[in-house]
């Protein structure tokens, strides 16, 4: 385990602003083999650089750990799917035709919507199963089964007409190594497109369910902004999408004069109290289901569900069991919480379900208009009682 004394991105000093004690590492499911035995935890302390504002973990997993057996794959939901589609759409009018490289490219879901608008597309991803994935279902491209680096990009090195990076940059443990990857593969007058977990939309949720040990950075535009610009681009254009509980999309060249950015300062007492506000609200929720002899369940079991069933201390005793549609989780276990992952098919209307992927909370209230018409109940575990994003400008 990395131990950071300085900031990731400027190697500025870092003070301590949130801690969640120690975790188990989020996307780690546990096999029925594993439950003797399920695994270690590690602490996840969050700090801040005090110069340039960026958020970092203070201590970092090696990579090797975190996704030897990595289970998200992009295509299974189909917001994202849509949300690739349309920034595919959007890299094509600005960028025309071309070699379109995407980091952490996953099963291939925005690489095949690249090759639809008519790009040459390569992908680098470490996991080989999503590398696997992704080649079938490219008619042209390939991907790399490697993790981004300067080295790794010299494959490409000045061909690139856009480089794509989707929530990847903040996983990365050497963010200046990651840019100069990008540099180095990108044409002078390439494009990078990057989105990253917008921290501004987090700390407005008071979403600590986002910050796990594979986030090791979380970036506002003027952090982001900051490492950009120390590798030579300046920032077209930028927008926060309605995606992963508030996503920041930044345009970055090195031929355009860069917008101006708004320093934001990082309320972390008021992110705390918050979080004491959302625990409250939605402990109660559950005090009431358990007192009216209501199950209760998780609906969905991202990321988050491992981060909020262990920092709020629940188990079966509470939380009976998780629903998912994801098949690679069927059958596997949140760990640390130890709360079973199950099909879909086995929610029934006894239940009340937190929505764990609270950010897709209107898409599956829509969806479960059936289930909620026969008594079903569904909690959203938010401030406001559905995700807030925050205004882009």
């Amino acid at each position: 385990m990395l131990i950071r004394e300085m900031c990731d991105s400027c190697s500025g000093p870092l003070r301590d602003v949130f801690s969640m004690g120690s975790m188990p590492l989020a996307n780690s499911l546990l096999k029925a083999d594993d439950l003797a035995s399920p695994g270690e935890a590690y602490p996840l302390v969050v700090a801040e650089c005090t110069e340039c504002s960026l958020v970092q973990l203070r201590y970092v997993v090696e990579p090797e750990v975190m996704y030897s057996d990595y289970r998200f794959f992009t295509g299974a939901s189909t917001p994202n799917t849509a949300l690739f589609r349309s920034l595919a759409q959007s890299i094509k009018q600005r960028v025309g035709s071309g070699l379109a490289i995407e980091i952490g490219s996953n099963d291939g879901t925005l690489l095949e919507a690249m090759e639809v608008e008519g790009f040459d597309v390569a992908g680098v991803d470490p996991a080989k199963t999503h590398c696997e994935i992704a080649r079938k279902r490219l008619t042209r491209g390939t991907t790399i089964n490697a993790y981004w680096s300067e080295s790794v990009a010299a494959a490409f090195a000045g061909r690139a007409d856009v480089v794509v990076a989707c929530n990847v940059l903040g996983h990365s443990d050497n963010l200046n190594d990651f840019m100069s990857g990008v540099s180095r593969a990108l044409k002078p007058n390439g494009i990078f497109v990057v989105e990253v977990q917008y921290l501004q939309s987090l700390l407005e949720e008071a979403g600590f369910e986002m910050m796990y040990h594979e986030h090791v950075s979380y970036f506002d535009e003027w952090s982001l902004g900051a490492l950009l610009a120390r590798h030579g681009f300046a920032i077209e254009d930028w927008e926060v999408i309605d995606a992963q509980c508030g996503t920041l999309r930044m345009w970055a060249s090195k031929t355009t004069i860069s917008m101006p950015i708004e320093f934001r300062k990082h309320d972390w007492q008021k992110f705390r109290s918050d979080l004491e506000s959302r625990r409250e609200y939605v402990m109660s929720r559950i005090d009431d289901a358990i007192s009216n002899r209501r199950p209760v369940c998780f609906y969905g079991a991202p990321a988050k569900a491992t981060q909020l069933a262990n920092f709020w201390k629940l188990g079966t005793d509470t939380v009976e069991l998780a629903t998912d549609t994801t098949p690679a989780k069927q059958g596997l276990w949140i760990p640390g919480a130890l709360i079973p992952i199950v099909p879909r098919d086995q929610l029934t209307p006894a239940y009340t379900a937190i929505v764990m992927a609270w950010n897709f909370y209107r898409q599956i209230i829509a969806r479960e208009s059936e289930f909620v018409a026969a008594g079903g109940e569904l909690i959203c575990p938010t401030l406001k009682g559905e995700p807030c994003i925050t205004p882009t400008r």
